[in-house]
């Protein structure tokens, strides 16, 4: 629900959210775009005291793997938990641009 959420848009708790959005509205230069949601990314995750450890973000836009601008992002993100169990989220319709 983190990563839905915009960063301080809860009146309750104005430390939960994501500043992807803001990522998004900010960056227009589309590689610094794509870094600032990776990192809104992270901070939600290293909040979280059941994340033990990040292992791996990929987005699908990625330009080396691709000649083609896409109109949206995708993201998965692979951690660690405290339990030891492996986990994923994937995050699909990020608009790119």
């Amino acid at each position: 629900v983190a990563l839905s959420t915009g960063l301080g848009t809860d009146p309750l708790n104005i430390g939960f959210g994501s500043s992807a959005f803001d990522a998004l509205a900010d960056q227009s230069d589309p590689f610094l775009r794509r870094e600032a949601v990776k990192v809104a990314v992270i901070r939600v995750l290293t909040a979280d005291p059941r994340v033990r450890r990040i292992l791996e973000i990929r987005m699908n836009d990625d330009p080396v793997a691709s000649d083609q601008r896409r109109d949206e992002m995708s993201l998965t993100v692979v951690f660690d938990t405290i339990l030891e169990e492996r986990a994923s989220i994937d995050v699909e319709g990020i608009p790119n641009g």
